[in-house]
């Protein structure tokens, strides 16, 4: 727990409630066997889906040559409260709908603010995942 967490994550959640997109973030969990592949990836994994609010932005272009992020790759912002107690991490997946179109991200890199707020993910676009 850091200085600023809670009472501020949450003032600032309930300031932006109402207005964000409504999601979806995906992890996926390794399941009791622990075993992993001949690629070393975990053989049993189940996704866990949590609902979750947040928006997606561009990155400012003079920011993305400074910071080497590809074109592809956009601002995906989670609202920590929206989660409570979830960690975003590399290769989880979100979905946000806006105008009834569903686009899914792969988070490529996650961040959390100092107030818990505010996950930013580093994420491209990819296909819709198989449930």
């Amino acid at each position: 727990m850091g200085i600023l967490d809670g009472p501020l994550a949450q003032s600032i959640y309930d300031g932006f409630k109402g207005k964000l997109l409504s999601g979806t973030l995906r992890k996926n969990v390794e399941g009791d066997s622990g075993a992993l592949d001949g690629k070393g990836d975990p053989i049993d994994v189940a996704p866990t889906d949590y609902d979750t609010e947040g928006f997606v932005d561009n990155y400012d272009d003079a920011y993305r040559a400074r910071a080497g992020i590809p074109q592809t790759d956009v601002m995906v912002g989670i609202f920590g409260k929206s989660i409570d107690g979830v960690i975003v991490e590399k290769d989880d997946i979100a979905s946000f709908t806006r105008s009834g179109v569903t686009t899914w991200y792969q988070v490529r890199r996650a961040k959390l603010d100092p107030a818990g707020a505010l996950w930013d993910c580093q994420s491209f676009v990819i296909p819709e995942p198989a449930s």
